[in-house]
């Protein structure tokens, strides 16, 4: 009786005829920043770009580990090229603006085979310029 009902659980688990079972994690195309510790030292405020979509984040000194945070965009495709820039402000003003090129690369959060498809890319802010993880 106990290995019958495994049997039945595992074939609701699992499916039958092979399907592909898939996590329900969502994900969102765009490109996350990560701001090291050399900018937070003297700067309030980051902007971050990617095209014309923008977001602003308040850093401190006091974060001790690098800031990160994610500019969404939804007009992203697969290999897509997408310009990125970003303004580092500081308690007396502007300290620099940089801009680069970023590629955006697909994940799939859930798997191979499983939707959602998105595009993403990584860039770090430095106090020499923006570099694209991959």
């Amino acid at each position: 009786m106990r290995v019958l009902l495994c049997a039945l659980l595992v074939a609701a688990v699992a499916g039958c005829g092979g399907e592909r079972l898939c996590t329900l994690m969502g994900g969102e195309s765009g490109v996350g920043f990560t701001v090291e510790r050399a900018v937070l030292e003297k700067a309030t405020r980051v902007r971050a770009c990617v095209a014309a979509v923008c977001r602003d984040a308040e850093v401190t000194a006091a974060d001790a580990e690098p800031v990160r945070f994610f500019v969404k965009y939804e007009a992203a495709a697969s290999q897509q090229k997408v310009p990125v820039s970003v303004r580092v402000t500081g308690r007396a003003g502007p300290l620099f603006e940089r801009s680069a090129v970023a590629t955006l690369e697909d994940f799939r959060p859930n798997g191979k085979d499983c939707p959602p498809l998105v595009h993403l890319a990584e860039v770090v802010i430095s106090p020499s310029g923006l570099r694209q993880v991959p």
